[in-house]
């Protein structure tokens, strides 16, 4: 019996896939009496990963299992109708679910011929895909413990069957004949009606209060029992005409290349020098995926290549962060920049175990502001005002409010930190990107965009000193993560049509930090317009902290300084170096905190080098 992942996209546009069915029998296939046997179904939708998780899907299969015709179909006339119904349980995550089958699937020697797919907790499936698969020959078993595979259908005739023994008068004739009926519908095949379980429930629903008004001495008229069983007997017939429906599939697609075997080697050969007593992070920044802004003959699946690259760390670090500019968002289009952070971010969140944490940080050019910008200052022409992604759907794309790794975020906020007790460390990551996207020009888009427009307000910074920083035990250290470097002079320029960087607020992070450090408190202002701060940050009480650096991209070049007190440390994109163009090559690099020397011990793969900081 062989078994596979098969992957499946729901995405099936055009005529020419109507009647498709899918022959699996190369990826998986079995045998009369086999029971428990594994599938497992990936479902993509234009090669983004599908959030079963989140949309609480299970798994289900139907159909028919004998002698296939000419046209490989196996229907009620030469077959045994079979069905199958998961659970929660049944996800596995990464867009995967699991079915173990149960024996009854395979009643007999031949094929399966039906559908499988996803259906909501309501039973309403939300994609299918016709497939076959062949059934070989074996002695069939008795199908003992058959209860956890019977179909919303056949719980219904165990419900009526209850119900006819009970002593309801007339009612038990009725259920008698619907009983009959239902028993007919098995007996043919007609067994998944489940798109119409809520029609179904409504009817039992008021059969159930009937039984209720009977024994409150009520009456009933056969009309009122009559209007019921026909209402019931109508959601059958339609959910038997839905069964002869044809559902297409689209072709398998998968984001980016598979890693290859030099940089495997590569990666291996990393990973083999990470103490697994440090605490060690993995840190790529400065994706571009998409067409890039600055570079004519660049690649967008570059991007998703590296990032395969970076996924191999799954498991071996403690940590995985994405530092920001994930995608470069310079498409004409509203639609693809939304596509172009939704690939990287599915890919990023949802593509592998999840044996490691984690988190995505927002650049400056996530928001897709630079189109914005260009159509602004009329060196680019577009059909309308590009839109600007605000904080609201950048948060919803990195899954920010479902704390996918137990962090703590500020409503569900970009930025986060998280404690590591087992190696004392205390992780936090900062938007580097905090612009007020609700104060608009007449054109409707936000005023300060944020492929120019960087640094923090009220909100983020007073959370950074007296929530992120607070409570950090004394054998702790901390290290933070965000886009832009933290020795950038903070001003102000009243051009909004600007095409240098613009940054608010700086110094008072800079400060923040260096009172953390210190156990010392301040009084903080700023009277940048829209960017104000009135913030006090006290660390007396809990006295001095280890801070071992303040990590970030953005420049695309590696340097650090440390005239601020502490480590200011960058590293290199994972596409290329600043102002010049190099390819296909990848840069991104391992972080291990070594505690007991009090290091930052760093490898680097592709362009990134090894290099080591003290703090």
């Amino acid at each position: 019996m062989a078994i596979t992942t098969i992957v499946m996209d729901v995405y099936k546009p055009g005529s020419e896939l109507k009647n498709k069915v899918v022959d699996i029998s190369d990826s998986f296939n079995a045998r009369v009496g086999d029971n428990q046997v594994r599938l497992v179904i990936k479902y993509i939708e234009r090669g983004i990963v599908e959030r079963i998780e989140q949309e609480q899907l299970t798994p289900f299969m139907t159909g028919h299992v004998g002698q296939p015709d000419e046209e490989l179909k196996v229907t009620a006339e030469t077959g045994t109708a079979v069905s199958y119904h998961g659970s929660n349980e049944d996800i596995i995550g990464g867009g995967k679910v699991k079915m173990d089958l149960p024996g009854n699937m395979f009643p007999q020697e031949g094929a399966f011929y039906g559908f499988f797919g996803l259906e909501n907790s309501d039973g309403k499936r939300v994609t299918t895909n016709n497939v076959f698969f062949r059934v070989e020959n074996d002695n069939p078993d008795m199908y003992v413990d058959t209860v956890p595979f019977r179909t919303e259908l056949q719980k219904l005739l165990d419900e009526a069957v209850s119900k006819s023994d009970s002593t309801i008068g007339e009612i038990q004739k009725s259920w008698e004949t619907l009983k009959e009926t239902i028993t007919t519908l098995l007996a043919t095949g007609n067994s998944n009606l489940d798109a119409y379980l809520s029609r179904l429930k409504l009817t039992e629903d008021r059969l159930t209060q009937y039984e209720k008004d009977l024994a409150a001495g009520k009456g009933i008229s056969q009309a009122d029992l009559d209007s019921a069983l026909t209402n019931l007997r109508e959601s059958i017939k339609e959910g038997l005409e839905e069964l002869n429906h044809q559902i297409a599939v689209g072709d398998n697609i998968e984001i980016g290349k598979d890693v290859t075997a030099e940089n495997e080697n590569a990666i291996v050969n990393i990973i083999s020098q990470l103490d697994p007593n440090n605490f060690n992070i993995g840190f790529i920044t400065d994706s571009h995926g998409g067409i890039c802004s600055w570079e004519s003959d660049y690649s967008d699946k570059y991007a998703y290549d590296h990032l395969n690259n970076f996924l191999k760390l799954d498991g071996n670090v403690d940590v995985m962060i994405a530092g920001g500019d994930n995608s470069d968002c310079n498409r004409p289009s509203d639609p693809a920049v939304t596509v172009d952070n939704r690939r990287f971010d599915t890919q990023f969140l949802f593509s592998t175990d999840n044996l490691s944490d984690k988190f995505i940080l927002k650049g400056n050019h996530d928001d897709g502001s630079i189109r914005t910008n260009d159509y602004r200052r009329g060196t680019r022409t577009f059909e309308s005002v590009p839109h600007v992604l605000r904080d609201s759907e950048f948060n919803k794309m990195i899954a920010a409010d479902q704390l996918l790794f137990d962090e703590k975020r500020n409503n569900g906020k970009s930025y986060f930190y998280k404690d590591y007790p087992n190696k004392k460390v205390r992780v936090i990551g900062l938007n580097s990107n905090d612009t007020p996207d609700d104060i608009l020009l007449d054109d409707g888009e936000p005023k300060y965009l944020g492929i120019w427009r960087m640094g923090y307000r009220q909100e983020q910074l007073n959370w950074l000193a007296n929530v992120a920083l607070q409570n950090v035990p004394e054998d702790y250290v901390t290290i933070i993560f965000s886009h832009i470097q933290a020795d950038i002079p903070s001003y102000e320029n009243d051009e909004n049509y600007a095409n240098h960087d613009t940054h608010r607020n700086q110094d008072i992070l800079i400060q923040i930090i260096k009172d953390f450090m210190a156990g010392s408190s301040s009084s903080l202002t700023g009277d940048i317009k829209d960017y104000e701060i009135n913030l006090k940050t006290n660390f007396v009480t809990q006295g001095k902290r280890d801070f071992a650096g303040y990590i970030h991209g953005h420049e695309h070049i590696e340097d650090v300084t440390t005239n601020l007190g502490f480590n200011n440390i960058g590293f290199f994109a994972s596409y290329n170096v600043r102002g010049t163009y190099l390819g296909d090559t990848d840069a991104w690099q391992t972080i291990s905190i070594d505690r007991t020397n009090r290091k930052l011990i760093v490898k680097g793969f592709g362009r990134a080098t090894n290099r080591t900081f003290s703090y």
